[in-house]
């Protein structure tokens, strides 16, 4: 990898797009797509709180209908079970299921969290900070 300068803001921005598409392309595999991958990871994910599909719809940007019907595909595949809140009888908790704790296992996304994991921290908080920042910029056009 380059340390010096030499790389360009051209570069650099086909190197993201080539990204975004890998990892759109990665989440339709084993019968889920994209959107189904990410609420599996964000059930899994501990803390997460709530565990529930309005807390599912604020973490993926998503509303709460379209972030129901991808929570309703879980469910009838299997992957996911609502249990009941005893902190609100309004809403469901969410948890993985034995399948879906199975079939998380097989996340296409591992690999790229392997070597991410294999970043120092300073490298981990500039990259974290670098890619919200990003994130944000593409979400207010």
């Amino acid at each position: 990898m380059p340390t010096d300068r030499s790389v360009t803001s051209s570069q650099i921005l086909d190197a993201m797009e080539a990204l975004g598409r890998s990892v759109h392309s990665a989440g339709f595999s084993l019968g889920l797509n994209p959107a189904q991958w990410s609420a599996l990871r964000f059930i899994a994910r501990p803390g997460t709180c709530p565990g529930t599909v309005a807390g599912f719809a604020r973490h993926h940007r998503a509303t709460t209908g379209t972030a129901s019907q991808t929570i309703d595909a879980l469910v009838r595949k299997q992957l996911v079970a609502r249990v009941e809140n005893p902190q609100d009888r309004r809403s469901a908790l969410l948890t993985l299921t034995e399948a879906g704790r199975a079939i998380l296992a097989q996340d296409p996304l591992v690999a790229l969290g392997d070597h991410v994991s294999n970043l120092s921290a300073r490298e981990l908080s500039a990259l974290h900070g670098h890619l919200t920042m990003f994130a944000g910029l593409v979400q207010r056009r």
